[in-house]
């Protein structure tokens, strides 16, 4: 799913009657003081995503749902980025990487259920835009407060809800409920379901729960989620909830300023690269690299930078250039799965993105070559036959680990292949 966010600080509004529609009015009124007021900042988002599959082969479809007694795990991993949030909407990058993408959220993070727009992209569609419908369900009491439930209906017409299965994008209604604080007529918290997502894709059901809440941002209270979870079911009976939070949410600053919508070049370098593009290393090339960053499952998270260190010189075709022995790389975390079947595994793939010695720095890409120990362990695990797409993970490069736990050091090294730099 993509919105176009945008984000506000809120304002107070003098309590009326407890008309529906008066109350409506009072909750827009906040919704677009938000947003008038939108300024740049920047939060860390945790996600915490877990897999399941049926205990039993059922045929596809999604006219019988999976039950959560006859679910099983089947993977489980754990993500960490940061965005970037304007009044122009928003960007990701992997945590600490400090180079937002201009471009959707999948192309950071490219396998698994994940959604943006979980701001004020819905409050916007919902609240702003014409069309949606509303009905006044009563009051209750929400983490010791009072507050107002009402449900909603946002028809295909007036919706921005996308989404994205594949290579297909489609815009689809959706429907849910939310509840306001009968204090101050901010949303407390929202669902949001998808409708008719089975006719434009694979997802029979894709629902999204989310918290919000006032944070002091720049001295300004300001309206952000405080956690949300997402649940999707497939029609090949897969079903995936992800859990995020999140946390130190302050004003972005900088000595340039951040460009939303920009290209990747631009934004770049606004956040303060140089000039002149640095060059990049051709495809091709064998790095041995150890690593100079500990990694563990307990503690690490897919999104985490990663350094390591050139074990030795190499040299770049067609130049004179010879990268030495001691280079320092600079990398990231694109995967680390637990997979529970058909025994407990992990995949780890770390990316690395920039090296450097002395004055000199390039750009590259490399991927890690699959090891023969890893391989192996991978053939052993599955019976001496990987399934379609532990075999394409292991085409690509991915470093298999056999145990329960997860726990690289220094002493750990292996060899990264570099493919073309995306620019």
């Amino acid at each position: 799913m993509r919105w176009l966010l945008l984000f506000a600080a809120a304002v107070a509004l003098a309590r009326g009657a407890d008309d529906p529609e008066q109350i409506l009015a009072y909750v827009a009124q906040n919704v677009a003081a938000q947003i008038a007021k939108a300024q740049n900042y920047t939060c860390v988002e945790t996600i915490d995503r877990t897999y399941f599959v049926n205990k039993w082969p059922m045929r596809p479809g999604c006219s019988s749902p999976m039950s959560a007694r006859n679910r099983k795990r089947f993977m489980h991993d754990r993500l960490r980025l940061d965005i970037a949030v304007s009044q122009t909407g928003e960007m990701y990058s992997w945590h600490a990487e400090k180079k937002f993408s201009s471009g959707r959220l999948s192309e950071v993070v490219s396998s698994g259920p994940i959604s943006s727009g979980n701001f004020v992209g819905y409050l916007y569609n919902i609240f702003l835009d014409k069309g949606t419908h509303f009905s006044f369900v009563g009051t209750t009491k929400q983490n010791g407060i009072e507050v107002y439930n009402f449900e909603y209906a946002v028809p295909l017409t007036s919706s921005r809800y996308h989404v994205q299965a594949g290579k297909k994008d489609p815009l689809v209604p959706f429907h849910g409920s939310f509840s306001a604080s009968a204090t101050d007529y901010h949303v407390t918290s929202l669902e949001v379901i998808g409708d008719g997502t089975a006719q434009v894709s694979d997802l029979c059901l894709v629902d999204t729960n989310l918290d919000y809440q006032m944070i002091n941002i720049a001295g300004q209270a300001s309206l952000i989620p405080s956690n949300f979870e997402l649940r999707i079911d497939t029609a090949s009976h897969l079903s995936t909830i992800s859990r995020s939070e999140y946390n130190q949410c302050r004003e972005f600053r900088g000595e340039s300023t951040l460009l939303f919508h920009a290209t990747d070049s631009a934004a770049a370098a606004s956040a303060g690269d140089p000039a002149e593009p640095e060059p990049s290393l051709p495809a091709g090339i064998l790095l041995k690299i150890g690593l100079r960053t500990h990694i563990d499952d307990r503690k690490s998270f897919t999104g985490d930078p990663v350094d390591g260190i050139l074990l030795d010189a190499v040299p770049i075709p067609g130049t004179n250039t010879v990268i030495p022995k001691g280079a320092v790389l600079r990398g990231v975390i694109v995967q680390l799965e637990h997979r529970y079947e058909p025994w407990g595994h992990y995949l780890l793939n770390i990316h690395f993105e920039r090296l450097s010695y002395g004055s000199h720095s390039f750009h590259l890409l490399a991927f890690p070559e699959t090891p023969k120990k890893s391989y192996q362990e991978l053939l052993d695990l599955y019976g001496g036959r990987l399934p379609p797409d532990v075999a394409a993970i292991a085409k690509r490069g991915v470093l298999a680990i056999g145990s329960g736990h997860v726990h690289l050091d220094e002493r750990f090294s292996g060899v990264w292949k570099t493919a073309k730099v995306r620019r």
